[in-house]
């Protein structure tokens, strides 16, 4: 339901601008109707914060879902970096930065949802 929603959003994004998916006369009809969405004159808006599908947008109009889940993982790469970073600036040591990095890819769920159209890893 949420990779659907993030990536119906995205698409309105590319198409008009807006994170909405036209639905038109079929709005009449309660079964092809979103039940999580907001339908309003003729428009289905999702129901998430839009700021991942304005960050995916580009991502989908260079190579569609599949290229918004390799930006995906590329953040995941870039929060590894940046606690790694981080944590050397407090510690001063390699090792325990390395660490750092690892357990937040390892012991969160980024990993996982980095795989997927999702904001989890943007907004980690």
């Amino acid at each position: 339901m949420d990779e659907a929603t993030y990536l119906e959003m995205t698409r309105g994004i590319v198409e008009h601008g807006l994170p909405y998916t036209e639905i038109g006369e079929a709005q009449r009809f309660r079964a092809v109707q979103v039940p999580w969405n907001v339908v309003r004159d003729g428009r289905s808006w999702g129901i998430y914060p839009p700021l991942f599908p304005y960050f995916a947008a580009p991502f989908y109009l260079l190579g569609g879902p599949a290229a918004v889940v390799r930006a995906n993982l590329a953040l995941l790469g870039v929060l590894a970096l940046g606690v790694f970073l981080l944590a050397r600036l407090l510690s001063r040591r390699s090792i325990p930065s390395v660490v750092a990095a690892y357990v937040v890819i390892l012991a969160t769920p980024c990993a996982a949802f980095a795989t997927l159209p999702s904001s989890f890893v943007l907004t980690e």
